[in-house]
């Protein structure tokens, strides 16, 4: 605000201070705000700078006015101006959660963290500030969110555990982010970086042939199983059969796919084939799964 006194003609032969205030109205009247002077004689355009930080969420307006007023001996002068006092920005911060693994079985979580700092007065935020973390349950498609809220030192934190139902969380690398949600009373919506993890789940084994009969040298062994997530859906995976006794042990692994998850296998034997009681495995495996 630049400031003079133009009366240049004084009877009395003497200019007195000009004293500028500036008052803000967020909605429930003008509050004075700060108050500078520009000593007599003040014949010469002065500029005065007024800053103002500490605006809160309830400050919050689409029509706030400012007014500047100045007063001197000779009266007073007012100018007034509308403006916006909108949410503060705020960014992301990462602290946890990126290249780890998130294991669908049982009840093992991820724990995923951010931090909100806010850019426009260089402080982290309190407690209460609602956040969203974001997984995709595909290679596609991000969830629908969690909301969580920050702590006292600005923290947010989801312990992330991939389900099966209602939404199957299908395995592999997954991309999560976090969001501040644009119903936030204070802070804008910002959304973060995206980060990494990895989603694993078990493999189901049953194992259904042989079942324990005898078989006599020169016959051939069938071997039979199949395989389920740990979701109990079907789940294609390399399979193979194993034979084994304390003075011989063989594989079966020319494997052939019966329907989804079904896997035989035919192990012929021949006259010097070792006579003895075997215990036969089965073994499953399959990328981003558990054994």
């Amino acid at each position: 605000m630049c400031i003079r006194d133009r009366n240049t003609s004084n009877p009395t032969g003497s200019f007195s201070d000009i004293n500028l205030t500036l008052s803000v109205d967020t909605g429930s009247g003008f509050v004075n705000r700060g108050t500078k002077t520009c000593p007599g004689p003040c014949t010469n355009s002065q500029r005065f700078n007024f800053y103002i930080d500490n605006f809160t969420c309830s400050d919050m307006s689409t029509s706030a006015q400012y007014k500047f007023t100045a007063t001197n001996a000779n009266g007073t002068s007012t100018t007034t101006q509308s403006f916006v006092i909108e949410k503060d920005d705020v960014d992301i911060i990462y602290i946890n959660g990126d290249n780890t693994i998130a294991n669908r079985s049982a009840t093992q979580t991820d724990l995923l963290i951010v931090r909100v700092n806010d850019t426009d007065n260089k402080s982290i935020v309190g407690s209460g500030v609602n956040v969203t973390f974001y997984v995709k349950f595909n290679s596609q498609t991000y969830d629908s969110g969690t909301n969580n809220l920050t702590n006292s030192t600005g923290y947010a934190n989801y312990y992330f555990e991939p389900t099966c139902s209602p939404i199957k969380y299908t395995i592999g690398d997954r991309d999560w982010k976090a969001e501040t949600i644009s119903n936030n009373t204070c802070y804008k919506t910002k959304t973060s970086s995206t980060f990494n993890l990895s989603i694993r789940g078990d493999i189901t084994l049953e194992f259904d042939e042989p079942t324990g009969d005898n078989v006599t040298q020169e016959d051939t062994i069938g071997f039979l199983g199949s395989t389920w997530d740990d979701c109990g859906d079907a789940l294609v995976t390399n399979v193979s059969y194993y034979g084994n006794t304390s003075a011989n042990s063989f594989s079966c692994t020319d494997i052939t796919i019966i329907g989804a998850n079904a896997f035989r296998c035919y192990y012929p034997t021949y006259l010097n084939t070792t006579e003895a009681w075997y215990n036969v495995t089965m073994n499953g495996e399959a990328i981003y799964h558990y054994r």
